[in-house]
C-alpha cells in the first residue's frame, strides 16, 4: 500500500497497491499500481506481467496473498483460490506459496516492494494513475532492470536475455478465451512443496 499524492491537484491523494513480479533467475521486475487489491486485479495483473515479460513462468511463487491463498487444510495443505488455479491452468503455470516463517523465500518476494518504494516511488507526483504506471516503465527499463542485483551480482537485463526462453510463449497458450474468474469462496489443496517467478500486492 502507498499513497499517491497528485501533482495536477495539489493537496489530494489516494491509496494506490503495488503488483509486483519478479522472475527468480534474473531478478527482472515487472510493476504495476492498482486501486484495489481484489481476485479481478490480481489476476488481471498477472495477465499484464505476462504481456510483459513476453512469455509465463513454470511457476510462480506467492507471499499467502487472501486472493491467492485461501487456508490450510487440517494436515497442513495449502489451499487456494479456485479462479487463480482456472488461471494457472490455463497459462500452465504452477501456484506455490511461502512457507510461513520462511525467511529466505518469504524475502525473495517481498524485497522488490522495499526497492521500488525507496528507489522509485517516494519524493514523486504523479497526476493519475495512468501517469503512475508510466514513469515506473522508464524507471524500470533504465534503472531497476539494468543494474548489478545487489544478490547475484548479474546485470539484470543480460540475464533476463538468458532465462525469458525458457518461458512459456502466452501467444501459443492463449489459443482459447482465458477463464472467466469470479472471487468465490471455492478452494483446491496443494499436497505439493514449495523456481520461477514471485508475485506479490501490497
Amino acid at each position: 500500500m502507498a499513497v499517491c499524492h497528485r501533482s495536477c491537484d495539489p493537496g489530494t491523494s489516494r491509496i494506490v497497491w503495488l503488483f509486483s513480479l519478479v522472475l527468480g533467475h534474473s531478478r527482472f521486475l515487472f510493476a504495476r499500481y492498482v486501486l484495489h487489491q481484489d481476485l479481478q486485479t490480481l489476476l488481471r495483473c498477472h495477465v499484464q506481467a505476462f504481456d510483459a515479460i513476453g512469455g509465463v513462468p513454470i511457476e510462480i511463487l506467492y507471499d499467502r496473498m487472501k486472493t491467492a491463498v485461501t487456508g490450510e487444510d487440517d494436515q497442513g495443505h495449502i489451499a487456494y483460490n479456485r479462479s487463480l488455479l482456472a488461471l494457472a491452468q490455463h497459462y500452465r503455470f504452477q501456484p506455490r506459496a511461502c512457507r510461513p516463517y520462511r525467511a529466505k523465500t518469504k524475502g525473495k518476494v517481498e524485497r522488490p516492494f522495499s526497492y521500488i518504494r525507496q528507489d522509485f516511488f517516494l519524493g514523486r507526483d504523479f497526476c493519475n494513475l495512468e501517469d503512475l504506471n508510466a514513469q515506473p516503465i522508464d524507471w524500470l527499463d533504465a534503472v531497476a532492470n539494468v543494474r548489478a542485483h545487489g544478490t547475484t551480482q548479474r546485470i539484470v537485463a543480460e540475464a533476463f536475455a538468458a532465462e525469458q526462453p525458457e518461458l512459456r510463449e502466452p501467444s501459443r497458450l492463449d489459443q482459447t478465451r482465458p477463464p472467466q474468474t469470479r472471487d468465490d469462496s471455492g478452494a483446491a489443496i496443494d499436497r505439493g512443496e514449495p523456481k520461477g517467478a514471485e508475485a506479490e500486492g501490497a
